[in-house]
């Protein structure tokens, strides 16, 4: 008999294309850690290459010049993967925990952005609010994108 496990929603294809930009990203910069700075950076990328549109809108050559900003580059080249800061993992909880409660097998695109402006601190929202980005709005953005999904994964 199966047991019966809690939905513990996999990253789909799009968000995993996320986390690898962020991850490079990171070693581009030469941080050894990969946080929300960069998963913005790679959320925002992973949309820019496919077309897609998300609650995220700068750039990524805009956030990427901001976390420059105000993350100055390492010294030496990361010789192995980045880890993930706590807020990034904090991240991943909170996207995986709505797409749970949303019923959904992956978490993609959509509920990362919608973590990455829903955990407290961080540097992605300072890099956010330096562009002048209303967090408010892009919040309700991102529920608009997710209850679409959920809509239309329900036909």
């Amino acid at each position: 008999m199966p047991e019966n496990r809690p939905c513990r929603p996999e990253l789909s294809p799009a968000a995993l294309r996320a986390v690898e930009l962020a991850g490079c990203e990171a070693m581009a910069l030469r941080h050894p850690f990969l946080g929300t700075e960069h998963l913005v950076i790679g959320v925002a990328g992973q949309a820019e290459e496919t077309g897609r549109r998300t609650a995220l809108e700068p750039a990524p050559h805009l956030l990427r010049r901001e976390v420059v900003r105000l993350i100055a580059p390492g010294g030496d080249p990361c010789e192995q993967a980045p880890t993930f800061t706590p807020r990034v993992r904090a991240v991943l909880r909170l996207a995986r925990a709505e797409a749970r409660r949303r019923g959904q097998p992956h978490l993609g695109i959509h509920h990362l952005a919608w973590g990455l402006v829903s955990v407290e601190g961080g540097t992605a929202l300072r890099v956010l609010r330096k562009l002048d980005v209303d967090l408010s709005d892009t919040r309700e953005r991102a529920r608009a994108y997710l209850d679409r999904e959920t809509i239309e994964g329900a036909l």
